[in-house]
């Protein structure tokens, strides 16, 4: 409606006092669903008899670490004389290395 009165889209200009209508078609879609169930359930199966008696162990406790049981020094397990060598060796090895070089 252009106005008052009902136009085409073509007849639009600036300033013009327009009303309209927006007609929009959404499709549906409905899902009914309907479940019919009979019979009946089978009986559970018969509990197994017993067949003894079920033995359940207390875990003992462990027995508690005293002072005295312990040692009163640990025992020396280290010394510094593996890296005395290794130093020795490379050392070694680059004093062989320079003159290697040096005599090319």
């Amino acid at each position: 409606m252009i106005d008052g009165r009902e136009t085409s889209v073509w007849d639009l200009k600036k300033g013009m006092n327009v009303t309209a209508t927006v007609l929009t078609q959404v499709p549906q879609t409905a899902v009914a669903e309907q479940r019919e169930v009979t019979g009946k359930m089978p009986a559970p199966p018969p509990t197994p008899p017993m067949e003894g008696a079920l033995l359940i162990e207390a875990a003992a406790p462990e027995p508690a670490v005293t002072e005295a049981a312990l040692p009163k020094k640990l025992p020396q397990t280290g010394s510094i004389v593996p890296l005395l060598g290794l130093i020795g060796i490379l050392s070694l090895a680059g004093s062989f290395g320079l003159t290697v070089c040096t005599r090319k």
